[in-house]
C-alpha cells in the first residue's frame, strides 16, 4: 500500500527528474570518501 505522502513516495513527475550519480574515478571516488569522512568526524 503506497502512502500519499509525497515525501515518503515521489509522485511520477517527481520521480522522472530523479537521477543516479555515476561512478567517479578510483582517485576522485577516494578524494570524495575522505572528505565526508573529514567532515563526519569532525576533524
Amino acid at each position: 500500500m503506497r502512502s500519499s505522502n509525497p515525501n515518503l513516495y515521489p509522485t511520477e513527475a517527481a520521480m522522472s527528474t530523479l537521477y543516479t550519480l555515476q561512478p567517479l574515478p578510483r582517485d576522485a571516488e577516494r578524494a570524495r570518501t575522505r572528505a565526508w569522512t573529514k567532515i563526519k568526524s569532525g576533524t
